[in-house]
């Protein structure tokens, strides 16, 4: 009876105590949650580091992980490559990808390497901007690629593919010929297209300055400043309302809910920015299903209460803060305050219920670039994020303001930490590096 009863805790336990994959880049319930309780919460440049591996270019996107195997979007010139790395040791296993010879403009802090790939345990899925949507197994083999056609925005690409049961769905953009498109994850062929609305026409630049103060020399009537200041680099978030999976998207302006079966658009809310980086962030308030979304660059912040039809704005929305500071990494939701970072490094905890600010703190940098653009990982009660300079922050997700470390590695990274198996991953411009206690 006893064997029996240790046998059923250690059951109950191994979800939490063994390896967890991590098959897109918000994890595997996409609300950057991970169960794992042996995650460091201290490491350095020569303290905690299991393996490092260079890579040959810097790239934006974070990677994933599904049992042994690592996969990372990396470039190498003209080249749109997705990498395969051991788990165990960090050695390249294979990498395979596509050319482009085209030019493809992009923001001098983004790269050709912004987006990340997903995978279902067999098959990954990896989006090159311009050079198109292409599908691998596991041994690299090419399965599908699909054409999408060139990417037109000054700031480049930063959306990442979704899987949702038989289809792979992407926010193709931001751009000209902007659109969510779906495909059929086994043969690539084109399901559903929703071409998403271009109202850059209304966007309005006047007197908008960035974080550093630098101040945008347009108005309405000056198209190139306008491109600059218009788009959705957000990924989709695929959640469950009243027993039906709906594909929530903020694209410029309005936040839509469809239905990923179809594309068919089932509700949408209006009030969000002009730029939407973070994608939207879900989870419950008083028992009802809520999403929460933040836009980029003097954007906007609401909060939606999921289970409406058409227009929503008026019945739906719970708060709008009409001015908010330029974020772009994804926050999380946890026990009724929403957690977010701006672009700046100053994090912020959230009255989920009012939108009102509980704390506002910098996460102060060791050194060297303080902005962060990665997303907030919850473990518990604790939070991880990164800054540009490489450092790694562990900070409560509580109402009083908390840091718990501050870890350096002095590489400079834009990428989100990816928890797995007692260790994190972290790619810089450098190098993949994995962390786990020594």
């Amino acid at each position: 009876m006893m064997h029996m009863r240790v046998f059923l805790f250690l059951a109950l336990l191994t979800p939490a105590l063994f390896a967890e994959d991590w098959p897109n880049w918000r994890g595997p319930s996409a609300d950057n949650l991970s169960k794992d309780l042996r995650l460091p919460t201290s490491w350095d440049a020569k303290t905690n580091v299991t393996w490092r591996t260079p890579l040959p270019e810097g790239g934006n996107s974070t990677p994933i992980l599904w049992g042994g195997r690592v996969f990372l979007n990396q470039s190498e010139g003209k080249q749109r490559l997705l990498y395969c790395f051991d788990k165990a040791n960090g050695k390249l296993l294979w990498k395979k990808g596509l050319v482009y010879e085209g030019k493809e403009p992009k923001h001098d802090r983004n790269t050709f390497a912004a987006s990340s790939p997903v995978t279902d345990g067999q098959t990954v899925f990896a989006f090159f901007g311009s050079a198109g949507l292409v599908a691998y197994d596991f041994d690299g083999k090419e399965k599908w690629k699909v054409a999408l056609g060139p990417v037109k925005h000054d700031w480049g690409i930063g959306s990442s593919p979704v899987l949702w049961r038989d289809l792979v769905i992407l926010n193709f953009g931001p751009g000209e010929g902007s659109r969510l498109v779906a495909f059929d994850k086994k043969t690539g062929k084109e399901a559903w297209s929703f071409d998403i609305p271009d109202n850059s026409a209304q966007a309005n630049t006047t007197g908008l300055k960035d974080d550093s103060g630098w101040q945008i020399p347009g108005n309405n009537s000056d198209p190139n400043f306008v491109s600059l200041l218009y788009g959705a680099w957000s990924t989709p978030l695929i959640v469950a309302v009243k027993g039906k999976d709906q594909l929530i998207f903020q694209a410029s302006r309005q936040l839509r809910g469809l239905d990923p079966a179809t594309g068919k658009v089932l509700w949408f809310c209006r009030g969000a920015s002009d730029l939407q980086y973070a994608s939207p962030m879900y989870g419950e308030l008083n028992g009802d299903p809520v999403v929460a979304v933040i836009g980029g660059f003097t954007g906007s912040a609401m909060l939606v209460k999921l289970g409406g039809s058409g227009d929503v704005t008026a019945t739906h929305r719970l708060w709008h803060k009409p001015n908010t500071k330029n974020t772009i990494g994804t926050g999380v939701i946890y026990q009724n305050h929403l957690y977010w970072i701006e672009n700046a490094g100053i994090a912020q905890c959230i009255d989920l219920a009012t939108g009102k600010a509980v704390w506002t703190e910098r996460l102060r940098s060791t050194g060297g670039k303080a902005d962060i653009w990665s997303s907030i990982i919850r473990n518990g009660d604790k939070l991880y994020a990164t800054n540009q300079a490489g450092d790694s922050f562990v900070f409560r997700a509580a109402p009083k303001f908390e840091v718990i470390a501050v870890n350096s590695i002095g590489e400079e990274t834009n990428s989100t930490l990816v928890p797995s198996d007692g260790r994190f991953l972290l790619r810089t411009f450098e190098a993949l590096w994995s962390f786990g206690v020594i």
